[in-house]
């Protein structure tokens, strides 16, 4: 991913790692910016059409080839479908009716279902002791630490909450696919034809069933749409694709732990949002959880 010695293979995951957090930790204040003045499906479609032209750019301009044999025009379906336009139209919908915080949350269920499915798909596999601890203390952590934002009394519609969830079975399960199947994968090219797929369904879905009359492109509204498709889009996700084939997915899945520590300390910084003793408390658990969960396994090529 990255050209050059400066950073050995250790220090390149390490990297990634905390670049994906730090830019996934702030796409969900993006995505609320964003839902003021454009519709759900509509703009995450306009994200996937900007990503999946940036991505094309990168592909002619670094020649990289563009797989198209069963199992990569397979994963392509499945990616858009389940990675895309699924979660991404569930998470922007429900978060309409249900607070930010609650919506971290509600995603941060995603660990132990990739633990659940990991276990499915790779029968040989040991989750291990520490995994099982860390996965509990990090959804406490993450409790801890969005309890005063959870908003439960703002809730309008459970189906919010319900969508949110449903977003991450299905990225967990997408997450699975593509670690037993797309080891051979070029994790730049991988995404360019389910983004383009994503972005063909989802604009014109979001105009032909949602309120056009919403729709207002400001300044705030197109930064948002960039901010998610440079950075919420192809820098994670192949970023993301890259880990995915050098460390263990359950320790790659703790990400969605983190995010919300990222998202708290963005409003911080850029509302002066007060930070207090439970938000610490919950902050030192999560990263104790990421810990234990490294503890006596070797990050890189595992499962």
């Amino acid at each position: 991913m990255w050209k050059g010695d400066f950073l050995n293979p250790g220090m390149k995951i390490v990297f990634g790692y905390l670049l994906v957090c730090l830019i996934w930790g702030t796409t969900w204040l993006a995505i609320r910016i964003g839902l003021e003045e454009l519709t759900p499906v509509y703009s995450s479609g306009l994200r996937f059409l900007v990503a999946a032209i940036g991505l094309f750019v990168i592909v002619r301009i670094k020649g990289i080839p563009l797989q198209i044999d069963k199992i990569a025009i397979m994963i392509y379906f499945i990616q858009a479908l389940f990675t895309f336009m699924l979660p991404f139209g569930l998470i922007y919908w429900g978060q309409q009716f249900v607070p930010s915080g609650l919506a971290s949350l509600l995603f941060s269920i995603y660990p132990f279902l990739v633990a659940i499915f990991s276990k499915i798909a790779f029968r040989e596999q040991k989750i291990g002791t520490y995994r099982i601890i860390a996965l509990v203390f990090g959804f406490i952590g993450v409790f801890l630490l969005l309890f005063e934002k959870l908003g439960i009394g703002e809730i309008r519609s459970i189906y919010g909450m319900l969508a949110i969830v449903f977003a991450g079975i299905s990225q967990a399960f997408v997450v699975i696919i593509i670690k037993k199947y797309g080891g051979n994968l070029n994790v730049v090219s991988m995404n360019l034809i389910p983004l383009t797929l994503s972005a063909a369904v989802m604009i014109p879905v979001g105009i032909l069933t949602e309120n056009t009359e919403k729709i207002v492109f400001t300044l705030p509204s197109v930064l948002s749409i960039a901010y998610l498709a440079i950075f919420g889009t192809i820098i994670t996700f192949v970023t993301y694709y890259w880990l995915l084939k050098r460390i263990n997915l359950i320790l790659l899945s703790l990400i969605a732990f983190i995010t919300p520590i990222i998202a708290l300390i963005a409003g911080w910084i850029a509302y002066k949002e007060s930070l207090n003793y439970l938000q610490f408390t919950g902050t030192i658990i999560i990263l104790a959880s990421l810990l234990l969960a490294a503890k006596g396994n070797s990050l890189i090529n595992s499962k």
